[in-house]
């Protein structure tokens, strides 16, 4: 429990049943829908597959992985101002590929 809501994101290991299971949730998560640090960790095994108990969840040994994320937001423009360079670049290789086939 030496994890953050909203500041870290979790991905959690476990052995239920002789299966390996995981999930990750990235930090927003938790907070966006208003869970608990336990509520959190159950809803992560249950998305990892595991069928138990809600009240039994602290028998599964888990393995739990903390880690901080960070969004970016970006323009549309310039996306497709860095996709259409590549595209370009790509397209100028193609044709000088093309003229010396040609040769």
């Amino acid at each position: 429990m030496d994890w953050v809501l909203g500041t870290h994101g979790l991905q959690i290991d476990f052995v239920y049943h002789h299966r390996r299971m995981g999930a990750t949730y990235l930090p927003d998560v938790p907070v966006e829908q208003g869970w608990t640090q336990e509520e959190t960790l159950v809803s992560l095994m249950r998305k990892a597959g595991w069928t138990g108990r809600k009240e039994e969840w602290r028998k599964v040994p888990l393995k739990v992985t903390r880690y901080r994320g960070s969004n970016a937001t970006g323009m549309w423009a310039g996306y497709r101002q860095l996709v259409g360079a590549g595209e370009e670049e790509g397209e100028e290789e193609e044709e000088e590929d093309e003229e010396e086939e040609d040769e």
